[in-house]
């Protein structure tokens, strides 16, 4: 089987037997013009020899000049069509070269083929893999922001694929890790379809208490992952995300949501992280991690105001401690932190 398709050139015979009849015309055609131009430049040029009186040397150079003009416009004319009929002839055979090649690549791997190779991997270890960077070290995850060129072009060429593999990768017999990678996939790319099945499988875990527990035996990053992506496919962005920060009270929530930031500076977390800060105090448990989130956002171009910042300080009990873990870690990144 061959993986690059023939082009039929006998059908192409007849396309350039014309284009060469058409060239072979306009030649024709220039060169009688030019005939033509020279010999009534020579009977001009005759008839001023002849009589010199009658004739000045500004009329020969100005008749010189538009017989010259007319060479040039007919030139111009002519010969560009040629230009033309040339150029998209080559667009033609580059448009059938580049079919070619993605025919021969969609022949030599499929979707399946690469996801296939990616689930090998992610079983071969206990790290989390996400799209996303940073990773949280403290969530034991691994980054694969570095291919997320490949994910882009493959999702948007065959998202139907893509779909049907990512529907198989959250079954509950799928391991953590790839639960939690398929839902990175699925909340990125917005496919609201298996998002809402997402949505359903985390309330579903949700009921069984994990919000409000602080328990190590049960791993809630893929759960939470898994309404990340629910959130992603909201209107507005992160809504659920946002009212679970303010609703909850288990440390390790609150933690890998304040870290969603760092990871994707979208605008809406202004205003989640505002109605936070309006509702919960800074403490020492929370501080780092608010003031990371609250410096991503500044990096990444968003206003936010600074009096409910500066209101949340004053109510905290630490403030002097708090104020300075703040800080410190706007001033490692670069960031004014004189207003706080």
């Amino acid at each position: 089987m061959t993986l690059v398709r023939r082009s039929n050139n006998s059908a192409n015979k007849p396309d350039e037997a014309k284009n060469s009849f058409i060239d072979k015309l306009l030649m024709l055609v220039f060169f009688s013009v030019f005939a033509l131009g020279m010999g009534g430049f020579f009977i001009i040029d005759v008839g001023w020899l002849s009589n010199q009186i009658g004739k000045s040397l500004v009329e020969h150079v100005s008749t010189a000049l538009i017989l010259a003009s007319i060479f040039g416009i007919s030139y111009e004319f002519l010969f560009s069509r040629v230009r033309d009929v040339r150029l998209r002839s080559l667009l033609v055979e580059h448009q059938l070269a580049m079919s070619n090649v993605v025919n021969a690549y969609d022949m030599l791997i499929t979707p399946k083929q690469v996801f296939d190779l990616i689930q090998d991997i992610v079983s071969q270890t206990k790290k989390l893999p996400t799209l996303y960077s940073p990773a949280r070290v403290e969530g034991n995850e691994c980054s694969f922001a570095g291919s997320i060129q490949y994910f882009d072009s493959i999702v948007a060429f065959r998202p139907k694929e893509v779909e049907s593999i990512l529907q198989a990768w959250i079954l509950p017999t799928s391991p953590s890790n790839l639960k939690f990678l398929a839902s990175d996939l699925i909340g990125k790319y917005k496919m609201k379809p298996l998002a809402m099945e997402l949505k359903r499988i985390a309330y579903l875990q949700f009921q069984k208490g994990i919000s409000q527990s602080n328990s190590d035996d049960f791993d809630t990053s893929w759960v939470l992952n898994y309404l990340w992506a629910w959130s992603r496919c909201e209107q507005p962005m992160y809504k659920t995300m946002g009212d679970l920060l303010i609703s909850t009270d288990n440390r390790d929530i609150l933690k890998w949501i304040l870290f969603l930031p760092r990871q994707m500076p979208d605008p809406e977390w202004c205003y989640i992280l505002e109605k936070y800060l309006q509702r919960h105090k800074i403490t020492m448990e929370n501080a780092e991690d608010v003031a990371n989130a609250l410096a991503a956002l500044k990096l990444a171009g968003h206003e936010l105001d600074q009096n409910i910042l500066k209101d949340a300080l004053k109510n905290s009990e630490d403030i002097e401690k708090v104020r300075e873990v703040i800080t410190s870690i706007w001033r490692e990144m670069g960031l004014d932190a004189e207003q706080i």
